[in-house]
């Protein structure tokens, strides 16, 4: 069994890596149906019902990046993007997504950050 490093978990754009990033994450979640009923002996019994998926990502902004470009052009246009997150060996999922939040900072002692949150608009799929 392989393990995979953080460092190899990235996010892509419209087909183009976000330059720079410190971390990137992938949340998958599904809506929880309570089927309980008098004959499951007091337990809760769940399906799950729709899907949704969400990505996070910061990243050390740059003035000329392609990827965090076509992010802020997006935002700005309010258009979905076409997105993918490699985790290394363990394969890529990809979807569109909607930019449901885009931050940059400044800190005094430190890089600016762009942070970008991503909520899924279409099925996610896995490659």
């Amino acid at each position: 069994m392989v393990k995979i490093r953080g460092v190899d978990v990235l996010l892509s754009v419209g087909g183009q890596t976000i330059g720079s990033q410190r971390n990137a994450s992938l949340k998958m979640d599904g809506k929880e149906i309570d089927v309980s009923d008098k004959t499951t002996g007091g337990w809760d019994t769940t399906i799950v019902g729709n899907r949704t998926w969400a990505i996070d990502c910061e990243a050390i902004t740059l003035d000329s990046d392609a990827g965090q470009n076509a992010v802020e052009t997006a935002f700005l246009a309010g258009n979905q993007i076409s997105v993918s997150i490699a985790v290394g060996a363990h394969g890529t999922y990809s979807g569109t997504a909607s930019i449901v939040s885009l931050e940059l900072t400044g800190e005094k002692d430190d890089v600016s950050m762009m942070k970008i949150s991503l909520k899924g608009a279409s099925a996610l799929t896995a490659a």
